[in-house]
């Protein structure tokens, strides 16, 4: 069961980075095998139309800072990446098989992360941080193979690179109004049928996947909607963005 997401109270830098986040999920299933890929691809390119409405990099005067922050938090994975190749071939089986541990990791969410747009490169590096502070057998391997350092400046990168997208993102927001709140309200709409046919499929197939992506779904939700709890709670004249559509 899905939990409700307050997405008419998020931002649009958090609408759209929520939508980009919920994709990133649905991106590492086999969409067309679960039979929702065609209640997933509408939503693709009304987020990238989204996304360049809602303030393209061209232009801004944070463009040289974003690219800059970009190029650093790149280096950091491609470092990271390196160096666990080479470790892979070290003489020391426990050190080989906690290289081949974090590689997989990072395998995970996908084969160059460098490359990957900016939403889901932030993801993913989000991600893959994620996985090396909190489960045991990753942490274990980034101290033994003491890149802890590394990592964690990959997530300071990473985080101040998402600040200052999200702050480019805002900039533009109050000159396309009208048309932002026309996409909102599709990827709504969409959002509300991908959510109904992944419950119903849940309900009518024995397949683990669709709980993993329901599980997974519930912890963004539980992610943005903290967000929201958290600004409400420090401004009760909080503005929210409106849409005919029903409360998710």
């Amino acid at each position: 069961m899905f939990l409700s997401v307050q997405m008419q109270k998020l931002r649009n830098s958090e609408f759209i980075q929520f939508i980009a986040d919920l994709l990133s999920i649905f991106q590492k299933q086999n969409t067309t095998e679960l039979g929702i890929k065609e209640q997933i691809d509408p939503i693709i390119p009304d987020l990238e139309s989204m996304k360049t409405i809602h303030g393209t990099m061209k232009g801004s005067d944070i463009s040289d800072e974003l690219k800059a922050i970009d190029d650093r938090r790149d280096d950091c994975i491609k470092g990271i990446h390196a160096v666990l190749e080479g470790f892979t071939y070290h003489f020391d089986t426990n050190i080989k098989e906690a290289a081949q541990t974090l590689l997989n990791t990072i395998d995970t969410f996908g084969a160059s992360i460098a490359k990957q747009n900016y939403p889901t490169e932030t993801t993913s590096l989000k991600g893959i941080i994620d996985i090396f502070n909190t489960q045991e057998k990753a942490k274990s391997a980034v101290a033994l193979l003491n890149i802890g350092t590394w990592a964690n400046q990959t997530e300071k990168e990473n985080n101040l690179f998402n600040t200052r997208y999200l702050d480019r993102v805002d900039e533009t927001a109050k000159l396309t109004d009208d048309k932002i709140k026309e996409l909102r309200k599709s990827i709504t709409e969409k959002y509300f049928t991908l959510r109904d046919h992944v419950t119903a499929h849940a309900t009518l197939k024995q397949n683990e996947n669709y709980k993993l992506i329901i599980d997974q779904l519930n912890s963004l939700i539980e992610k943005y909607n903290g967000i929201v709890k958290k600004r409400v709670g420090n401004n009760k004249t909080d503005v929210v963005v409106k849409t005919d559509t029903p409360a998710l």
